[in-house]
């Protein structure tokens, strides 16, 4: 794509972690049709910023989120996002109570995290127990609610947030955590 103009956000203290806006020239239309946000495709941005007289390059896979319509001289707009955003978008149609009986903090992030995103995980890191006694209903999905309101108490209680990187890594990650670079 000719990206003519853009920025990126990364932002680990909020979902989505990472959230783009580029302006792209014009695109044959199968290119065009192949953005539409309802395929899920995903766009690699190559970044490179001057950070105080250093050069740092990263790489973001990203979500196309929206295709606004056409500017006057034929460029185009694209929202992209991390997939956090997936799990905002994902709403439970009916209770689930498939998760009401574990126990492991991960089991049920890898669980929503591969019915909303079939083989996504959780990368190797720390776990947690979930306290069924103390409130049951929480571990249940309701219907009308998306996957990270389902999830974000859970987390929160145990001092977690989840993160999907710039290269679709998903992390829980405590308060303390710094990205490295």
């Amino acid at each position: 794509l000719d990206v003519k103009d853009g920025s990126i956000t990364l932002d680990a203290g909020r979902a989505p972690h990472v959230d783009a806006g580029i302006t792209i020239g014009p695109v044959p239309e199968d290119v065009y049709a192949a953005l539409d946000p309802r395929l899920s495709p995903r766009v690699r941005l190559e970044v490179v910023a001057d950070v105080g007289g250093l050069a740092q390059s990263r790489s973001f896979d990203l979500g196309v989120r929206s295709r606004p319509i056409t500017y006057l001289d034929g460029d185009y707009g694209l929202t992209l996002a991390s997939d956090e955003a997936i799990l905002a978008d994902c709403i439970a149609l009916a209770d689930d109570t498939s998760m009401s009986a574990m126990t492991s903090g991960r089991d049920i992030v890898d669980n929503v995290l591969d019915t909303v995103i079939p083989g996504a995980s959780l990368e190797a890191g720390p776990d947690f127990t979930v306290a069924i006694d103390a409130d049951a209903d929480s571990l249940i999905w309701r219907a009308g609610d998306s996957a990270i309101e389902f999830l974000q108490p859970i987390l929160e209680t145990a001092g977690y947030r989840l993160v999907c990187d710039e290269s679709r890594l998903w992390t829980l990650r405590g308060e303390g955590y710094v990205v490295p670079g």
